[in-house]
Parts: structure tokens; C-alpha cells; sequence
């Protein structure tokens, strides 16, 4: 967490514009009492704006103590930080839940995007979950696209972020500057 922190915060200081920093986070995490001042110390002393960051969270992981990380969660949101929760639709969410967890942003699980849109099932559950975050005026992103295809019906449907190898395979700061900001 520190490493990415201190890079992005390079690539600001250096006039770039890498967006937003995401980063997966378990419920061990989370519960860790000293979680909350780590990540105040990382901001104090790397001067990282909370704006930069987004901790992620899968729908699994919540679920087990909903309330628990509820309350969580919201203190991180107080601190400026958005949450997405991951891997949706693999969760076995309530609805009741959904509406009162404090975050800004649905990540379509990558299960859901394979053989979309030939699986008529996985395009309805897509398309419904579009339909949700939009409802509850949430960003939604979807992870794992690989053709173009998927991208096509993703953004015909109404979600226009996405991630996968279709865009780009993992890769180093170093070519992210090459490919991205340089060329960009």
C-alpha cells in the first residue's frame, strides 16, 4: 500500500495525472485497530490526498459481519476515501445492506463479463446490475474484459469504465510512464 501511495504521489509531483489509486482490502485489514492510523499516517507524511485513493472491498467479505463493516467503512468514508465493493454479484448480497454500505462504486465480477453477450443469462445479470448501480446513483465498473465484444455491449448497456487485458495486461511504473503518459 505504501509503495502505490508513494508512487502516484511521484507521478503527481511530477505534473501527471495517474488518477485514482485501488486497492483490495480483506476484512483482516479492515478490523485492525491500527489499520485507520496507518492509513492517516500515509497521507500526513506522503502528503496523499484521500481524493487519490479507493479501497476496495469484496461483497463476500462484508456480508459475513454486515454491520461490523458498516461502521468500518464509514469512517474510512469520512476520511475522504471512496469504496467500491468487488466482485459483485458473487456475494450473495442483501439488497437491505446494499443501500446503507457506504460506498460509491459496484465492481461487476469478472465471472459475469465471460461469453457476454452470446451467455444470455450472465448479459441480464449484467445489465441488471447496471441498472441497480445506476438507481442508487453509484459508478460502476467492470473488471475482466478481454474482447471487444464485451466492450461494446458493456458500453451499450450504460457502463463505460472497465478493466481487463482487453486495455492493457499488468505492467510496471515504469512502462505505465512510457505507455501512458507519455504517448497519451
Amino acid at each position: 500500500m505504501r509503495t502505490a501511495m508513494r508512487q502516484i504521489r511521484k507521478w503527481y509531483d511530477r505534473g501527471l495525472d495517474p488518477g485514482i489509486l485501488s486497492l483490495n482490502l480483506s476484512m483482516r485489514q479492515l478490523k485492525d485497530e491500527s489499520f485507520i492510523a496507518m492509513i492517516k499516517e500515509c497521507f500526513t507524511t506522503m502528503s496523499f490526498d484521500p481524493k487519490w485513493l479507493e479501497l476496495e472491498v469484496t461483497e463476500g467479505q462484508m456480508m459475513k459481519k454486515p454491520d461490523e463493516a458498516i461502521a468500518i467503512l464509514e469512517e474510512i468514508k469520512e476520511m475522504g476515501i471512496n469504496i467500491a465493493i468487488d466482485d459483485f454479484g458473487t456475494g450473495y448480497s442483501s439488497l437491505s445492506y446494499l443501500k446503507r454500505l457506504p460506498v460509491s462504486k459496484l465492481k461487476i465480477d469478472q465471472s459475469f463479463i465471460q461469453g457476454i453477450p452470446e451467455d444470455k443469462e450472465n448479459a441480464a445479470i449484467v445489465k441488471a446490475t447496471i441498472a441497480l448501480a445506476k438507481s442508487l446513483h453509484l459508478h460502476i465498473i467492470a473488471e475482466g474484459v478481454e474482447a471487444e465484444d464485451q466492450k461494446e455491449f458493456l458500453i451499450n448497456n450504460g457502463c463505460i469504465i472497465m478493466q481487463g487485458y482487453y486495455f492493457a495486461r499488468p505492467m510496471t511504473a515504469e512502462l505505465v510512464e512510457k505507455k501512458c503518459f507519455i504517448v497519451c
